[in-house]
């Protein structure tokens, strides 16, 4: 490494070092995560690259009349009423999943963050919220969760989820619960007929 770099390198370490508004903007509009300014009323006042390809706007396309939390899918806007708004005036910050509305009838899962910023001298409170596209992980997960629990040919439970179910029917009857009922079917010769026309047919 030259020598040039060590001095800049030396004052881009120190967390302190001041950093100015068009470096600020230059590092979110290049970060691959949503990135937007929300006044407390949900209308964003600054939305990044990544923030317009999330929720499916055109890169030149205004930003006056969007809304954060109208953003949010209909799915959970539940979530949005119940939790994220109540988190933000109590706590001042809010972490979670939520689907956001990327088009008419279209969502994508997202990973959120919404953080209330104090205000600052004459610019008043605001809201960061930072949002990471998890598509890909809860299509891996859904994959994952299938493949372990589910039978790949015939969708029925495995035998875990089987003995899951059974011991929590168990516990919930308890001993002055309802009862509980267990139906075990047999199939006559039923092997013969797997051997002579195949798994596919048995199963």
């Amino acid at each position: 490494m030259t020598q040039a770099f060590e001095p800049a390198l030396a004052g881009a370490a120190d967390e302190d070092a001041p950093l100015a508004p068009e470096h600020l903007r230059a590092l979110l509009a290049d970060i691959v995560d949503l990135a937007a300014v929300v006044e407390p009323d949900g209308s964003v006042c600054y939305l990044n690259r990544a923030g317009r390809r999330l929720l499916g706007l055109r890169p030149d396309a205004p930003i006056g009349r969007l809304n954060a939390f109208a953003s949010i899918s209909p799915s959970d806007q539940g979530v949005v009423q119940r939790e994220l708004l109540p988190a933000l005036a109590a706590d001042g910050w809010w972490t979670g999943n939520i689907a956001v509305r990327t088009g008419p009838s279209t969502d994508l899962p997202s990973r959120s963050t919404f953080r209330l910023q104090p205000a600052i001298g004459d610019e008043p409170a605001r809201i960061t919220w930072i949002a990471r596209d998890i598509s890909t992980e809860k299509a891996v997960y859904e994959r994952l969760h299938k493949k372990i629990f589910e039978d790949e040919l015939t969708g029925l439970p495995h035998r875990s989820i089987f003995l899951d179910r059974l011991d929590l029917a168990l516990r919930r009857s308890g001993p002055d619960g309802s009862p509980v009922a267990l139906m075990f079917i047999s199939l006559d010769r039923f092997k013969e007929k797997n051997d002579r026309f195949g798994r596919d047919v048995g199963d």
